[in-house]
C-alpha cells in the first residue's frame, strides 16, 4: 500500500506544470501583498508628503507625455516621475524582465508611483529631480 501511494505521489508531481521564470529579480516580487493592505499603508505616506508637490514634480518630469499613464519616453526613464531602473528598485519597486514594474501589474498605479517617489526623495532629498520643485 505504501509503495502504491508513493507511486501516485510521484505521478502527481510529474504531471504538475513547472513554475515559469517570471523574470522578477527583486524581493518584492516574491512577496504577494494584498492590494488593499498596501494602499492602506501607502495613502498616509503620500498624504503626509504632500500630493501637490508630487503633482508638480510629475508635470515637470513627464510634462504632457501622459502623466501617470506614461510608461517610458524611450530615454531609459519610466513612469510619471521618470525613474530609471536602479532608482525604481532603490525605492522598493519591482523589476521584471529588466524594466520597472508595479506590484500587481507591469504599469504601477498612481498611488504606487507616488509612494515610490516619496521613498526615493526621503533617501536622496531633491537630488533625483534637480530641475523640478
Amino acid at each position: 500500500m505504501r509503495r502504491a501511494l508513493l507511486g501516485v505521489g510521484a505521478a502527481v508531481l510529474a504531471a504538475a506544470p513547472a513554475q515559469a521564470d517570471t523574470g522578477c529579480n527583486t524581493r518584492s516580487c516574491e512577496v504577494r501583498v494584498p492590494m488593499h493592505a498596501a494602499h492602506e499603508k501607502w495613502r498616509p505616506v503620500v498624504a503626509r508628503y504632500g500630493i501637490g508637490l508630487l503633482r508638480a514634480r510629475m508635470r515637470c518630469e513627464s510634462g504632457n507625455h501622459g502623466g501617470y499613464r506614461l510608461t517610458t519616453t524611450g530615454n531609459g526613464y519610466w513612469f510619471s516621475m521618470q525613474f530609471n531602473v536602479a532608482a525604481w528598485a532603490g525605492a522598493g519597486g519591482r523589476v521584471r524582465h529588466g524594466r520597472p514594474a508595479g506590484v500587481w501589474t507591469m504599469q504601477p498605479s498612481r498611488l504606487e508611483q507616488d509612494v515610490r517617489a516619496v521613498y526615493w526623495d526621503r533617501r536622496h532629498g531633491g537630488d533625483p529631480w534637480p530641475n523640478c520643485p
